[in-house]
């Protein structure tokens, strides 16, 4: 990009290589910056060198010659240049396995994705990740999102457990069941505009710490955070309609809960076994509190039946209103 070191870019680009291909033809046997990124690849005793003569073969320069002399090169004993499926069924027989086992990306979707992978790069002719794309990853430590990606699929990336932070554009629209569960070492979420949240998406990422939510989002789905051991406080926002059932359960470290005064429902064991839980507001607004919303919430001070009678008592009125509306109509 505008701005980079190329050269620190290259060479950090070549040094988390598996294998490095060097097409030898008369102008690149001549550059300085081939000769120095093979010098880079050779220090680098995991990387596998495969020269490929892509013109008729001549004299290496004596530089060349000192990093390529031990390796054999594809097709150095023939009298015209190979042709591109020559190029293509050499390098199929040279590259292992487990390199050519890539990402694969069919009408914008990626429906595969490398074993060994370590950097996920979604570029801008993806719009959607499948399910289980990325699952049990465990190398995998960044991934890029392009601006056309609009969907995740369920677990695409659950289990990724080197993963540290996560970025959800505005662009994308759906993030399915799952699709982050068991990410144990993500510290940060930031998710930028209105999505739709598959349940248990960040289940037990236990080290998750910072969460920021879009300010349009509806509802939390079920088991959303639950299992986030880590977390301490999170801003809901304040246009938020309804907390599914465990959406916070077993946040250990949760201590304080402002919830807005839009939120009209919250679901069974929302805040279950928040330990750590001391302060609760709820508003006026809300109509519906399910069943163990608080239990094992041990440091919490809330008279929860005076609160539920409140709210019933309520709830009988407005019914009994509307009833009589209807009646008068």
């Amino acid at each position: 990009h505008s701005g980079d070191d190329w050269s620190e870019k290259l060479t950090s680009k070549i040094n988390t290589s598996s294998t490095f291909i060097v097409f030898l033809s008369p102008n690149s046997i001549t550059s300085r910056h081939v000769i120095s990124e093979i010098s880079i690849a050779f220090a680098n005793e995991q990387i596998k060198v495969i020269p490929i003569w892509i013109s008729v073969p001549m004299k290496l320069p004596a530089n060349l010659t000192y990093y390529l002399s031990f390796t054999q090169h594809a097709f150095s004993k023939i009298t015209e240049a190979p042709t591109v499926d020559q190029i293509v069924d050499e390098l199929n027989r040279a590259i292992p396995d487990y390199v050519k086992d890539t990402t694969r990306i069919e009408k914008g979707v990626i429906i595969s994705c490398e074993d060994n992978v370590h950097e996920l790069v979604v570029s801008d002719d993806v719009n959607e990740i499948a399910e289980g794309v990325c699952k049990n990853k465990k190398n995998l430590s960044k991934i890029h999102i392009g601006k056309s990606l609009v969907k995740i699929g369920k677990e695409a990336f659950r289990n990724c457990t080197n993963l540290s932070s996560i970025y959800i554009p505005s662009n994308v629209r759906y993030l399915g069941d799952s699709a982050f569960r068991d990410c144990v070492n993500i510290v940060e979420l930031k998710i930028e505009n209105e999505i739709e949240l598959g349940e248990r998406a960040f289940e037990n990422c236990r080290n998750l710490k910072k969460v920021y939510l879009p300010k349009d989002l509806k509802e939390i789905y079920s088991g959303l955070f639950n299992s986030c051991k880590s977390l301490r406080e999170i801003k809901l926002p304040k246009g938020l309609v309804a907390i599914g059932d465990n959406a916070f359960g077993s946040c250990d470290m949760l201590q304080k809960l402002d919830i807005p005064d839009t939120v009209a429902r919250i679901d069974d064991a929302a805040y279950v076994g928040c330990i750590s839980l001391v302060e609760v507001e709820i508003p006026e607004g809300v109509y519906k509190i399910g069943k163990n919303v608080f239990k094992d919430c041990t440091s919490l001070k809330i008279d929860l039946e005076e609160l539920a009678k409140q709210r019933s008592l309520k709830g009988i009125f407005v019914r009994n209103m509307l009833i009589f509306l209807c009646l008068v109509i």
